[in-house]
């Protein structure tokens, strides 16, 4: 389709604009600035290789910034979003295909490629400095940062043809995983010593998810992460982001049509957020509130204080996804239905007056015009 083979072009002046941001954002949050500036400051004499780690890693704020930034990327090269997948979702499956195949094209091309120029940068003064670090260290930094930047746009991306608002589509993911922590982190102290099984599954849980979440934040310090663990890793976060990009094809091959122009474009996904949604604000707030009162109510035990308020925040849980669940219902799908009574006539769905039409003698259905209306519209298209 026409259109599919002119989306890179209609995209262009937005992805040089991505291009431009991120390459700028990418030279500070990859450490080119404070490595550049250490090493002119300190020229040939001798170097701290503790300071130069620092310039080959990323901290925990740096990733998170990163992904900020990639959720303006994606969002950005997302514009009229709902239009481009109705279009090429009407045409047929080749179409759609092609249109995946692009938007991979340009949404991993404008991450990635400012990444490549700033590990270029750092090759440069690897060359130029080669004695003061190890070349195993700059090959794993440079896989790390590119494997990093791959899996959080892979994220962004299928987050996106889930949800319709663009923004939410990158923010949720962080507070999802921000939440998860969280909760895990601070269940073994609210959790009741009477639900002592909940909280013992709770932490079996937490220590899994926990570690995960550790790994990201690694410094790739061979002292503390061998090697031949750091590439295994590499390798792990390169499969998950290869399976978010194979999920993301089987979406849009499943996409329903009619779904476009709700929040949601799929409901099973819309469940989870909620659920996500409800779990997270109903444990936090819940909790929160709850202790402050038992604080100023001496005649409360501590341990039926927090069982009270284990429960309390159960029941909120669900009260919040109920609430959801019928908000969403009344004013979404009651839309819906009233769209839906309305004929819309256009290219893609014709009015049903535009194939049939009645003798104005008989009242009878007049064949021979009916056809010939249909006919013209499939020549038109």
């Amino acid at each position: 389709m026409k259109s599919n083979n002119l989306i890179l072009d209609k995209y262009k002046s937005r992805g040089i604009r991505g291009l431009i941001v991120l390459g700028i954002t990418y030279f500070f949050l990859m450490g080119n600035y404070s490595m550049i500036r250490y090493f002119f400051q300190a020229g040939q004499g001798d170097l701290d290789i503790s300071i130069i780690n620092k310039c080959f890693s990323m901290g925990s704020v740096d990733k998170f910034l990163l992904f900020l930034f990639l959720v303006w990327n994606v969002g950005f090269l997302f514009q009229d979003k709902e239009k481009e997948l109705k279009e090429n979702l009407a045409v047929g499956e080749e179409n759609t295909k092609k249109y995946f195949f692009s938007k991979v094209i340009l949404i991993y091309g404008v991450s990635l490629i400012p990444m490549l120029i700033n590990i270029f940068i750092k090759l440069i003064f690897y060359i130029l400095y080669r004695n003061s670090f190890s070349l195993d260290k700059l090959i794993i930094s440079f896989l790390y940062f590119i494997t990093l930047g791959l899996l959080f746009t892979s994220i962004i991306f299928i987050m996106n043809l889930i949800v319709k608002d663009r923004m939410f589509a990158g923010i949720f993911p962080i507070f999802f995983m921000e939440g998860l922590i969280l909760i895990f982190s601070v269940s073994e102290l609210l959790i009741s010593d009477k639900l002592i099984w909940v909280r013992n599954f709770l932490n079996f849980i937490g220590e899994k998810v926990l570690l995960i979440f550790n790994l990201l934040n690694l410094d790739f310090d061979k002292k503390s992460f061998s090697l031949w663990r750091q590439f295994i890793f590499i390798i792990i976060l390169v499969l998950i982001s290869v399976v978010l990009i194979y999920l993301t094809r089987l979406i849009l091959k499943i996409m329903n049509f009619k779904y476009l122009d709700r929040p949601y474009f799929f409901e099973i996904p819309r469940y989870f957020i909620y659920i996500s949604m409800s779990i997270l604000i109903g444990f936090v707030f819940v909790n929160a509130v709850g202790y402050l009162i038992i604080m100023f109510i001496p005649s409360v035990s501590y341990v039926n204080g927090t069982l009270m308020v284990n429960i309390a925040s159960l029941i909120s849980m669900v009260l919040l996804f109920v609430f959801l669940e019928v908000l969403y219902k009344r004013k979404i799908l009651n839309k819906d239905l009233v769209e839906n009574n309305i004929e819309v006539c256009n290219e893609i769905q014709p009015c049903i007056g535009d194939f049939i039409e009645f003798d104005e003698t008989t009242g009878f259905l007049n064949n021979n015009k009916t056809i010939d209306k249909e006919e013209n519209f499939n020549n038109s298209l």
